[in-house]
């Protein structure tokens, strides 16, 4: 009998599950390929409406995800690899993905091998820190992970990301989709031949790690203070507009910062 993959995402605006697609093509031959999305209580359209991207906020950072499950939760039981797609919402990971985690059908990830991909904007690991923590507890054993980045500066990456989310308009591009093809390839040499090693695709140096940590510590403290006003009121409307400027603040002090720590950290 074939050995079985599953692959366990949300991709809201269909990123995630194509970099998935692309991790996919190295188990065609000799594995047994399974999609399984997350659904959830609480829907996300996209792209998103202004208020509800930010009315999110609070939720993310204080780990408050609706309900989340598989429709057909069996068929990760069964699974012999686990490949975990997610995108990070706020420095964290999104919502349905956090439900999942922390609903009954995330218990099914106990005892199985767990490979993360994230797709994001530029800042993964303090989600990646937050998925890693929650397969940790969970009894899983997350063998390595990837992240697929916006292949643009991150002020023009804010700004078009932002575009995007709002319009659906011009998406930006992830990085090389053949990195993670052939990335997959030596996951599944490393599985096959019992000899599992350092399989993560990107590392973050310290300077860049210990700035996202930064940055969410100050998004917290953001959410801890927008989380007082009640949703749909005038004054929690006014907050959101506080935390919009805040976040284009502080993604430009990051565009002049990032490039300093990366030419340091090289």
């Amino acid at each position: 009998m074939a050995p079985k993959i599953a692959f366990v995402y949300y991709s809201q605006s269909g990123r995630t599950r194509k970099a998935l697609e692309a991790f996919a093509r190295a188990w065609q031959d000799g594995w047994e390929v399974r999609w399984l999305p997350i659904r959830t209580s609480q829907e996300y359209p996209f792209p998103w409406k202004f208020f509800d991207f930010l009315d999110v906020f609070p939720a993310c950072l204080l780990k408050q995800p609706p309900a989340a499950s598989l429709e057909e939760p069996s068929l990760l039981q069964e699974a012999d690899l686990v490949v975990l797609g997610f995108q990070p919402w706020h420095l964290a990971p999104s919502l349905p993905v956090q439900g999942f985690l922390k609903g009954r059908d995330g218990g099914l990830l106990r005892g199985k091998r767990v490979f993360t991909v994230a797709t994001c904007r530029k800042m993964w690991f303090c989600a990646h820190q937050t998925v890693l923590g929650e397969l940790r507890r969970l009894g899983a054993n997350p063998i390595g992970h990837a992240a697929l980045c916006d292949n643009a500066a991150i002020a023009r990456s804010f700004l078009g990301t932002f575009r995007w989310l709002l319009t659906g308009e011009k998406k930006p591009q992830l990085e090389s989709l053949e990195g993670i093809s052939s990335h997959a390839r030596k996951v599944r040499e490393s599985l096959e031949s019992g000899r599992l090693g350092n399989l993560d695709l990107y590392r973050l140096g310290c300077r860049s790690a210990a700035i996202e940590k930064m940055a969410q510590r100050y998004y917290h403290w953001l959410a801890e203070s927008l989380a007082a006003f009640e949703k749909g009121t005038f004054a929690r409307r006014i907050a959101l507009w506080g935390l919009f400027v805040n976040i284009a603040a502080l993604a430009f002090l990051l565009s002049l910062v990032s490039p300093i720590v990366k030419a340091a950290e090289e």
